[in-house]
């Protein structure tokens, strides 16, 4: 089956999806022969929200760390998932016919093969965010162990027009908002986000922050200067030398 035809019904089921929430209404936008379209156009209560789904098919970098000797190791990129995301951004936002106050949300399917549903989802989050776990000590003394939105460069800091990404499993749905979008407010407070209560799990890096769960390096830093970065974070949280985590996959066979 083509990559096209899996979209389409990709489409067609999310299509089904929200249509069980009474309060959306959900069309799918026709093909135009001058300009390429997103997949779905959703209104509630005054509301549009343009949604173009992807889906992730296929992850060379683990399967060569499978195949591969043991003891073999990789630093999972994700770069495949970033270019899925990247180009779903691309469509909705040369689409003519979203005005500036329309919402923009790319719906990514991780799969349909079981590995790259393994890795995709952590991949697509890291990438979104550009997380990053810090450990170490406050100037108070208290230990701390928590993950940091916008360490390192990543596509919601770069791409402050794409509101939100849905990433499916067949698990979850993590509805993952980006706190930099002029719009974050109004789609997290607003009646799209109230009619997908209990079917998704929200990812908001400002609510995790205000309950202590998280911390977000907000500054203007050019992602590039991590001293810079980790610098702001230092003085914003009263951290002492905080120490990155620094994870790698490692393939051994039974």
């Amino acid at each position: 089956m083509s990559k096209r035809k899996l979209t389409d019904e990709d489409a067609a089921r999310v299509r089904g999806l929200l249509l069980q929430r009474p309060v959306l209404q959900v069309d799918v936008i026709p093909p135009s022969p001058r300009h390429k379209t997103p997949d779905l156009l959703v209104r509630s209560d005054g509301v549009r929200v343009f949604i173009e789904v992807e889906r992730r098919v296929d992850d060379k970098q683990l399967r060569d760390l499978l195949n591969g000797p043991d003891g073999a190791t990789l630093r999972y990129s994700g770069a495949r998932t970033e270019q899925r995301i990247e180009h779903a951004f691309r469509q909705l936002r040369d689409y003519p016919d979203r005005e500036a106050s329309d919402h923009t949300l790319v719906w990514l399917v991780a799969g349909p093969r079981e590995v790259p549903e393994i890795l995709s989802p952590g991949a697509a989050r890291t990438r979104l965010y550009g997380l990053q776990q810090l450990r170490g000590y406050t100037t108070g003394g208290d230990y701390y162990c928590k993950d940091c939105y916008f360490v390192h460069e990543s596509i919601f800091f770069r791409r402050k027009d794409l509101d939100a990404v849905i990433i499916e499993t067949s698990r979850a749905l993590d509805y993952c908002l980006n706190p930099f979008s002029p719009r974050f407010a109004a789609l997290r407070d607003g009646p799209f986000s109230w009619a997908l209560d209990g079917l998704v799990s929200v990812v908001d890096p400002l609510d995790e922050e205000a309950k202590g769960k998280a911390f977000i390096a907000d500054c203007k830093h050019d992602r590039q200067d991590i001293e810079a970065v980790i610098a702001y974070l230092r003085r914003k949280y009263h951290l002492l030398r905080p120490t990155i985590a620094d994870y790698v996959l490692v393939s051994l066979r039974a």
